[in-house]
């Protein structure tokens, strides 16, 4: 039971009604939003108070954490082995201080070495054997450089800008160099051009089928990627390493993770003091490391009053992954990669769907790609019904009808919220060659299908009374 200041009981209330109890170990965090009230609270499944929903994927985030875990565990194991110190960052970090383990509701593990240690690491690859992958440029042709990621290659975990990229999308962890840089800001300043120079070059070299990527305009990302076909991508790879690993050598050089991509902009540098003597902390079931500096860096992160937790919102969150526990994600790849060049042309296409996105997709490619029928699969149980129209211009065909199908002369489009529903959906009707139409790519990730399809109409309306104010 969690209780306030003055030892009354504070009900945690979850979607379904039923109130939290927990009788695990207790330590006072102050919430914000909570009138300055200290409630007593311990590592918690994620919630939220006084009514507000919890996520509706926390079964399937716990099991990826399991994963992410046990990951994590081969990791040490392997650094223990050979001497190498590998340190807790960023939001992992925040975890173990904070919440002893995992921060509620995460589904992301970061963890650096220093440079020396890293690429020690990165030659003991032989280590990482089975369904375990050090995912590295040298290891992965289709992954862009600049830092690491160890993954459980039976599982999936499909990021939304990897769905044309040819790599290695299982479950996995982060896992970054820390370098030092110049105390002269001019040639600091270069170091970080270099980078990001380096970096673009990289992106379009992966992601190259891309229309634009992140913050570069269209004509800017075709310079890179033009550029890009005159270099090799060892010759990049070793480029963006040597920049990494510039630096003066003086005491008082920066240190940082300088393969984030910052746009440009300077990255997080700390001073190289916060090194110089680690902390042992606890984190779920291990021991890890932590900079002695750690609560400079989680200043310089979240702010001064990192220990704060923050105010529960009802936005569907963002998963770092389309996840799955069971299947590989080269079960996925395939269909998500849903780009026209690939489609059989002697075959007719069919929508199968939610009918809103069924109609995004007649929409925008009618005229070049036209669909023979639509066949109606409610992915939501949201009452969408008075959003629909009675005719979308193309012949409407019941569900039971698709199990009649012959997939030798029809290839399905999958338009819908929810990716899981309609990804089983094919699984049963034993269809394996389709595409799902990505009306919004970030519905993959989302934690609430839900929530999307709420937010996606109540879009439209907007839209809908702005045309209808811009006529008036």
């Amino acid at each position: 039971m969690f209780i306030d200041e003055a030892g009354n009981p504070v009900k945690i209330v979850l979607e379904d009604g039923s109130e939290l109890n927990t009788d695990l170990k207790v330590a006072d965090i102050r919430i914000e939003g909570t009138s300055g009230k200290i409630f007593s609270s311990g590592p918690f499944d994620y919630v939220m108070i006084k009514g507000f929903n919890a996520d509706r994927d926390q079964e399937l985030l716990r099991q990826v954490l399991d994963i992410q875990m046990e990951l994590l565990r081969k990791l040490k194991r392997v650094c223990d082995e050979n001497g190498l110190k590998l340190f807790m960052m960023y939001g992992t970090l925040l975890g173990a201080v904070r919440h002893g383990g995992i921060i509620p509701g995460d589904d992301d593990i970061d963890v650096a070495l220093l440079r020396e240690d890293y690429d020690k690491l990165m030659n003991l690859a032989d280590q990482f054997k089975g369904k375990y992958f050090l995912q590295t440029p040298d290891s992965d042709s289709g992954f862009f450089g600049g830092y690491s990621k160890l993954r459980n290659r039976e599982t999936t975990a499909i990021n939304s800008q990897n769905q044309w990229a040819d790599c290695c999308e299982g479950i996995g962890i982060d896992i970054f160099p820390i370098d030092s840089g110049f105390s002269w800001a001019i040639l600091e300043y270069i170091k970080e051009k270099r980078i990001c120079f380096y970096q673009r070059m990289l992106y379009a070299k992966a992601y190259g089928d891309a229309r634009n990527y992140l913050d570069m305009p269209l004509l800017v990302w075709k310079g890179y990627k033009y550029l890009g076909k005159l270099f090799s991508k060892e010759r990049l790879n070793t480029g963006i390493k040597n920049a990494f690993m510039s630096g003066d050598g003086n005491s008082d050089s920066p240190m940082g993770i300088y393969a984030h991509y910052t746009k440009g902009k300077k990255s997080m540098k700390f001073s190289p003091k916060i090194f110089e003597n680690e902390v042992m902390m606890k984190y779920e079931d291990l021991e890890l490391l932590a900079p002695g500096g750690y609560k400079n860096i989680l200043r310089a992160k979240y702010g001064a009053e990192f220990m704060k937790l923050p105010i529960p919102s009802e936005e569907p969150r963002h998963r770092h992954g389309f996840y799955d526990v069971e299947h590989p994600y080269t079960d996925y790849k395939k269909h998500f990669d849903s780009r026209f060049s690939k489609l059989p042309k002697e075959k007719e296409i069919i929508l199968i769907g939610d009918p809103l996105i069924c109609f995004e997709y007649i929409k925008r490619h009618s005229g070049a790609y036209p669909a023979g029928c639509m066949i109606v699969y409610r992915t939501v149980n949201a009452d969408l019904h008075k959003y629909e129209a009675q005719d979308y211009g193309i012949q409407q065909k019941p569900l039971h009808e698709l199990k009649e199908m012959d997939f030798k002369k029809v290839f399905p489009f999958l338009c819908g919220f929810d990716y899981r529903k309609l990804w089983r959906l094919m699984r049963e009707t034993g269809c394996e060659d389709y595409f799902f139409f990505h009306y919004d790519t970030t519905w993959m990730l989302t934690s609430d299908p839900e929530k999307e399809a709420y937010k996606y109409v109540n879009l439209q309306g907007e839209r809908q009374e702005y045309r209808e104010m811009r006529t008036q």
